[in-house]
């Protein structure tokens, strides 16, 4: 949806948003006393998720076909030596300090890349179509993947046959056929499912899910295990630096 704002009135000013969004989310998770606060931080913080693709975008826009190439692998490094580096750093940091500066920390350099964002990059141009952003379309996909996400969460808890996980699940797949439906014949859909049956998006689709679950899969299961008491015998009780 920020990309689809940033194509009708500028990438430059969502970039800006994003990263005040990132900043303000990140400031408040910082300051949160409890889980609904922390919780209600991180929704605001994943606007800026944004940034990435309007990078891209910019690039796109801005340079040269034969620099982009460059710009392209720039930007790709910075998020992944910066994840990398963020999670083998946040181990460290709890031992000196609280861990609200694993919030505070984002919230600060969020705000210090506004800067040169607001000086050096140029305003670009705003579409003058009749573009429309597809709200509904929106809604109803944040809704069937938020219960097929909720089944899937529920199912360590309750089983996979509890009403609690059959419940959203069996709701999924009519949510999810109506919106594929309502997107196939939408003027500006959110979502351009041509696009999908594409061979190269096929492909980078299909690698893409592999990677993610190795990589999602490792950040979320090995400290999980490492950091588990050494008396379980399956973990070797570390502390958050060497979990890191």
């Amino acid at each position: 949806m920020l990309g689809r704002l940033a194509d009708l009135h500028g990438k430059r000013r969502v970039l800006l948003g994003a990263l005040a969004a990132m900043s303000a989310g990140s400031a408040l998770s910082a300051a949160a006393d409890g889980l609904g606060l922390m919780v209600a931080g991180r929704a605001v913080q994943g606007l800026g998720g944004a940034v990435f693709p309007l990078c891209f975008a910019l690039i796109r826009d801005q340079l040269p076909a034969h620099r982009r190439p460059r710009a392209f692998v720039a930007v790709s490094t910075v998020m992944s030596v910066g994840g990398a580096a963020g999670t083998v750093a946040a181990g460290p940091m709890l031992s000196v300090v609280s861990s609200r500066w694993l919030f505070g920390v984002p919230a600060l350099v969020s705000a210090l890349a506004m800067i040169p964002v607001a000086a050096l990059l140029p305003a670009g141009t705003r579409r003058r179509d009749d573009g429309r952003i597809d709200w509904s379309g929106a809604v109803l996909l944040a809704t069937w993947l938020g219960l097929l996400l909720l089944a899937i969460s529920f199912s360590g808890t309750y089983g996979w046959a509890s009403s609690q996980v059959l419940l959203p699940g069996l709701a999924v797949p009519p949510l999810a056929a109506y919106w594929v439906s309502r997107q196939r014949r939408a003027r500006h859909p959110l979502v351009d499912l041509r696009t999908l049956a594409l061979p190269t998006v096929r492909a980078t689709n299909a690698a893409t899910l592999l990677l993610g679950f190795g990589m999602f899969g490792s950040w979320m299961l090995v400290p999980l295990l490492v950091s588990q008491p050494a008396s379980s015998g399956i973990g070797f009780g570390p502390d958050p630096r060497w979990s890191g």
